[in-house]
């Protein structure tokens, strides 16, 4: 049965219009504070903001939409690689393949791929700092990284063999497992062969782009709240409270985005795993798995 795609889903709305929204009315807000009388209290906002008439809503919500996307393409160049080059690919990770670190550069230019990591770094300090302190530090990763133990790594590993086996004639030809994007090969198959798991894969994805997006919005209001500290009359710590409180956001949504991003390969690994079940088995578990260093992955 064809599935017929919505003309607006649920990902328009959480993934880019929520957002853009927001932040339409963060800038908004900063230009109206620097550059006329309005000022940030709540009676000075709903002045503002609470009494729009309906002719002036569609083309915000145009703007809104289209800000969002620009938001959205920003979180999945910036905070989606940070998580990469931090922990690497949940379907590597997953799987046991090696990381190298935040570092591990490759390709012609390691030396300003370097910088670029560098920059990235400190522009999402809200996130980088609290990763490193609870994450690496306390070695609290492990609550949102979380690979497969070695006996459903072998049983996944046993699926992708297969499959790539059916598409590929000698494999090993073109080098390991981590070179190819063989998540979205197991993603596209299980779409095809298992339509009970779309809907699963679809909230994943609507989830983590939503967090995503969040995280990188909250980064944008913590760089705003940053900025205004001085030309406002708070007090130090009512400053302090705010730029906690927005750290305490973003580094939230951070996490939430990789659990979930995690979640949707698990979910389309093991649903893989189920429609290769009855596929014959040409693979042994021993050339799937190294026993001696089961972190590596084998080549396929």
């Amino acid at each position: 049965m064809e599935q017929k795609q919505q003309p607006f889903t649920a990902y328009d709305f959480l993934g880019y219009l929520f957002p853009g929204a927001a932040m339409l009315l963060l800038l908004d807000a900063s230009i109206a504070y620097h550059f006329s009388d309005t000022g940030l209290s709540y009676d000075d906002l709903i002045s503002r903001y609470g009494t729009k008439e309906l002719a002036a809503l569609v083309p915000f919500l145009v703007a809104a939409y289209i800000l969002g996307h620009v938001l959205s393409y920003a979180s999945a160049a910036f905070v989606e690689r940070y998580a990469i080059w931090s922990y690497n690919h949940p379907r590597n990770y997953l799987l046991g393949l090696k990381h190298g670190g935040y570092y591990d550069v490759q390709g012609a230019n390691p030396t300003l791929s370097k910088v670029l990591r560098t920059i990235t770094w400190f522009l999402l300090l809200p996130i980088s700092i609290p990763d490193f302190a609870f994450g690496k530090v306390l070695g609290l990763r492990k609550n949102y990284i979380k690979p497969f133990d070695p006996l459903i790594r072998a049983a996944v590993w046993r699926s992708i063999n297969k499959l790539v086996h059916k598409c590929v004639k000698k494999p090993r030809d073109y080098g390991k497992p981590a070179d190819h994007d063989f998540a979205s090969l197991a993603v596209h198959y299980v779409l095809e062969k298992a339509p009970n798991h779309i809907a699963t894969l679809r909230n994943y994805v609507v989830l983590y782009g939503f967090l995503r997006t969040n995280a990188m919005l909250f980064v944008f209001v913590f760089w705003l709240v940053v900025f205004h500290l001085p030309f406002v009359s708070w007090p130090w710590y009512q400053g302090f409270a705010m730029s906690i409180a927005v750290v305490a956001l973003c580094f939230g949504s951070y996490a939430a985005f990789v659990k979930f991003f995690q979640r949707y390969n698990e979910d389309a690994f093991f649903a893989l795993t189920i429609c290769m079940l009855d596929e014959p088995n040409k693979v042994s578990i021993s050339a799937v798995l190294p026993i001696q260093s089961p972190r590596v992955g084998p080549e396929i």
